[in-house]
């Protein structure tokens, strides 16, 4: 295969050179190379000719692909602004907002879960250690009520020994007693106190404040 293609090379050359030669001497040149082989050159030309069209039409239709994504990305750059600067990139397909979690704004909208040592043996001693690492602590004795000073002080209940996951306010609502009271909380002052809820305190008779 290898000394066919030399040989039908050397043919090629041979002949173009005879031509050249002719007509510089002002002779008329007669084809020397067979009419099979100048027709397979005609046809590779062509065929390379093609190639080179559909190769740029292919270059051509990607730029245009490129052109119109830079486009595309710039106008929702445009629409939305803020995406660049709220937004870190963490990932090449994925971004994390520039902004504080629930629970970094409000430390009781944090989710935890407690299992309490034999230490912890009243509910008192349960919502201080909820409350624990939250910047959160009950209000002083005096601002608390009678009714929940007494439940503040019973023992803590087994079943709630092990608790979570949960949010803390559920959690400090679960320990008191979610059917009677409900979470008061003070933001500016970080403190928290209990208060009876009004269909029990009228259920049972005693007063909203006690």
């Amino acid at each position: 295969m290898g000394s066919t293609l030399l040989k039908f090379s050397n043919e090629i050359f041979h002949g173009l050179l005879g031509c050249i030669l002719a007509k510089a001497n002002n002779k008329s040149a007669k084809p020397v190379l067979p009419a099979r082989d100048l027709q397979y050159i005609h046809i590779s030309l062509k065929n390379a000719n093609l190639k080179s069209y559909f190769l740029a039409k292919k270059l051509q239709t990607l730029a245009g692909k490129v052109f119109f994504f830079g486009i595309f990305s710039l106008c929702c750059l445009a629409i939305n602004p803020s995406y660049a600067a709220n937004d870190t990139q963490i990932s090449r397909y994925a971004t994390i907002a520039n902004q504080p979690t629930a629970a970094q704004v409000n430390p009781l909208l944090a989710v935890a879960q407690y299992k309490f040592p034999p230490s912890v043996r009243t509910v008192g001693d349960a919502i201080n250690a909820v409350l624990q690492n939250t910047s959160y602590q009950l209000v002083p004795s005096d601002k608390l009520s009678r009714s929940v000073k007494e439940n503040l002080q019973k023992p803590l209940p087994i079943t709630v020994r092990t608790l979570g996951p949960i949010e803390i306010k559920d959690a400090l609502v679960v320990l008191i007693g979610r059917d009677v009271f409900t979470l008061v909380g003070d933001p500016l002052h970080r403190l928290v106190n209990f208060k009876v809820k009004p269909n029990m305190a009228k259920a049972l008779g005693v007063q909203h404040a006690n």
